[in-house]
């Protein structure tokens, strides 16, 4: 049914379709956003952002959800590499989203630096020098 408007209701399952992205891993994420992220200068404002907004409000969700156990994995870095793209991604398209960014990765860091294993607590370290 090609251009025929859509009622209200219609509208609104498809926004609600559009909010609820799948449960992802940080790694996964870190893996979608870095590309969009490493070219956030050639992308469209007009084209992107209402579909990165999702994305990118998943992306502090997941992260402020994460448990010890995760904290204390090797895969670490790729919450570090997520956060990173979610800055640079907010740097572009949502400045005011940018001290929620750096308050996640010092989150993060201090949530680290209190786990018992010594694996995380480096890691923790090399963090706060990059």
């Amino acid at each position: 049914m090609p251009d025929q408007p859509r009622t209200d209701d219609q509208k609104d399952v498809d926004k609600e379709e559009e909010c609820s992205l799948p449960s992802l891993p940080p790694t996964a994420l870190a893996a979608l956003l870095a590309p969009l992220a490493n070219c956030v200068d050639m992308l469209e404002k007009e084209l992107v952002q209402r579909p990165l907004a999702d994305c990118v409000e998943k992306t502090f969700s997941v992260v402020k959800s994460l448990d010890v156990a995760e904290l204390q994995s090797k895969q670490m870095s790729a919450v570090s590499d997520l956060l990173t793209s979610a800055k640079l991604l907010c740097l572009q398209f949502w400045p005011q989203q940018v001290a929620k960014c750096d308050g996640l990765r010092l989150d993060i860091i201090l949530r680290m630096l209190k786990t018992p294993q010594f694996h995380s607590k480096m890691t923790a370290l090399k963090e706060v020098s990059c």
